[in-house]
């Protein structure tokens, strides 16, 4: 949904059915909902959220670096992706990001924050 050109809703839905057959028959069925909402001021200055729920099950357990593959990092059972960015011109050639990224889990929470600053020619 965009009903302007500074305001930008978007809602999503995403149902995912793995087979795996080796090594052994595994299913793995995944549902996420990604809701973002993005809000802009001027050219190239924006803020962005996202959140993302998303739940994962599977019918035998999966090996680590295999479900770190198909999961995309996530766990078995509920997580939370979020996502908050910050985009501003500093001037007509340079950009600064920030970005915030969290994931939730039955786990021990995983943060992570990044800033950038891009030159553009």
């Amino acid at each position: 949904y965009q009903p302007s050109g500074r305001w930008r809703t978007a809602i999503g839905a995403v149902y995912r059915l793995r087979q795996i057959r080796l090594p052994s028959a595994t299913r793995l069925q995944g549902v996420k909902l990604p809701i973002e909402q993005r809000w802009s001021w001027k050219a190239g200055a924006f803020v962005g959220v996202r959140v993302e729920p998303t739940w994962y099950r599977v019918s035998q357990p999966l090996s680590p670096v295999l479900a770190f593959d198909l999961m995309e990092g996530l766990q078995v059972g509920r997580n939370l992706f979020t996502s908050l960015t910050l985009n501003f011109p500093v001037s007509r050639f340079v950009e600064l990001s920030l970005l915030y990224e969290g994931r939730f889990t039955s786990r021990e929470p995983l943060h992570s924050a990044r800033m950038q600053a891009r030159a553009n020619f």
